[in-house]
């Protein structure tokens, strides 16, 4: 009961708060730039639960022009809140598209797809209901990645993961999916800027807390899609839940650079064989950053260049891996494919759109709390370090702008909201790090 209470409490004050006043805005706001409205409903699909049809809302939101909106966390309940039909002991057979959710209704039950290699996630759920044995739900779990490895996608980490959803052991256990997915994004955020300002920059332990507490918050309260992101298993784990490792990856990199410890490089090839089966939003730009920071350091003829090299390679070769999957040329079919140059022409006016978008409110207050701890910091900064604030900008907006060449290479969309959701938590990163290393030159230049 206390635990129940825990949760509906976090809903209300720590996620929900700036939803109050959007959910009453959004319907009438335009974007000036689109002529589109914010919201728009389309009744155009439909999902068949057991011999019942029920439309699916899609929803689109500024600035996604191309956003693909289908959300199946709509489906409130199955069949007027009743448990209609049961297939493969306890297991709720459903056709929704590419993407289902738990149902939530009275009686929820495992959830899996019609054609999508569900049978799979229903074995599972059998084996450990009927054995109760870990290493054996594992098994199911790595049979049904090898099948949809063939006929789905290569993302085979994640798959794996989703093959062994809480739900697969126990339904009361789904209720620890919001926890998880906060306990690593905030983790991921404090994890990554430890090495950064208590290393790299002289700044104190009350400065790191400081600013990483301020990005948590606004990662949680300010995302659009907070279903996607932190209530849905498959949404999010695949897109926040990866987008967190990947902090945690690349905080470890950090810390290798600083102390060059080698026993380091065990979590490195771990985190890249693992982040090298994900989601490809979050992937690309990691994979950008560490092939930079090795290619540096060779210029530099820096010793450490050889561990990030080995790091590096072993990223690309588990992306190679995902990437050939056969799997993804079967799910290709069925998207809008566009070349990769305009892909990438797409991704960089698109990283317009979202800036003028996201720069608001909620950014303007942050800046003016982080201000006066950037201005201390900088005050015992060396200040050749700003030196070359126009190619860090480039840079740095290249690396915010490659996340989107996935979702328009294979969808020439935004993508679905949880995808949406981790472009803006790279956004809100990276766009205060090219913040604070303006207010470095221009202190540099008064000087």
């Amino acid at each position: 009961m206390q635990f129940v209470l825990f949760l509906t409490f976090t809903d209300i004050f720590f996620l929900n708060l700036p939803s109050l006043g959007n959910e009453v805005l959004q319907p009438f706001l335009v974007p000036l730039f689109q002529g589109i409205a914010v919201v728009r409903k389309v009744f155009d699909q439909q999902i068949e639960v057991v011999q019942q049809v029920v439309p699916i809302v899609q929803k689109q939101g500024s600035p996604h022009r191309f956003v693909h909106g289908c959300h199946a966390c709509h489906i409130l309940k199955a069949a007027a809140g009743e448990r209609q039909g049961i297939v493969h002991a306890e297991v709720l057979d459903i056709r929704a598209g590419n993407h289902v959710s738990q149902l939530r209704s009275i009686g929820d039950h495992v959830v899996v797809p019609h054609w999508r290699g569900g049978d799979d996630l229903a074995e599972a759920h059998l084996v450990w209901q009927q054995t109760g044995s870990i290493p054996q739900a594992i098994s199911a779990a790595c049979a049904g990645v090898a099948k949809s490895y063939q006929i789905w996608q290569g993302t085979y980490s994640a798959l794996f993961l989703m093959y062994l959803a809480p739900n697969v052991f126990s339904n009361t256990a789904y209720h620890l999916v919001t926890f998880v997915i906060l306990l690593l994004l905030c983790g991921g955020i404090f994890y990554l800027l430890c090495p950064l300002f208590r290393r790299f920059l002289p700044g104190t332990c009350g400065e790191w807390i400081t600013v990483s507490s301020i990005l948590s918050f606004l990662c949680i309260q300010t995302v659009e899609f907070q279903c996607d992101s932190f209530y849905r298993y498959n949404a999010s784990m695949y897109y926040t839940g990866f987008f967190a490792v990947t902090l945690f990856f690349l905080g470890t990199l950090f810390r290798y650079l600083d102390n060059g410890k080698r026993i380091l490089l065990l979590p490195l090839l771990l985190f890249a064989v693992f982040l090298g089966g994900g989601n490809y939003v979050s992937l690309l730009p990691c994979m950008l950053l560490s092939v930079t920071i090795t290619l540096l350091l060779l210029l530099q003829k820096n010793k450490k260049a050889y561990i990030c090299g080995i790091t590096s390679v072993v990223l690309l070769l588990s992306f190679a891996v995902s990437a050939i999957a056969p799997g993804n040329h079967v799910r290709q079919s069925g998207m809008w494919k566009i070349p990769a140059w305009k892909a990438i022409a797409k991704c960089l006016l698109q990283g317009i759109r979202y800036t003028l978008a996201w720069t608001g409110l909620w950014w303007v207050l942050a800046a003016l709390l982080l201000l006066p701890v950037f201005l201390r910091i900088l005050q015992k900064k060396n200040g050749a370090f700003f030196s070359h604030p126009i190619l860090f900008t480039g840079y740095a907006y290249g690396l915010f702008c490659s996340m989107s060449c996935p979702l328009f290479y294979t969808m020439n969309s935004t993508g679905p909201g949880r995808a949406v959701a981790i472009v803006y938590y790279t956004f809100l990163l990276i766009s205060f790090a090219v913040f604070f290393y303006w207010l470095g030159y221009i202190v540099r230049k008064l000087r």
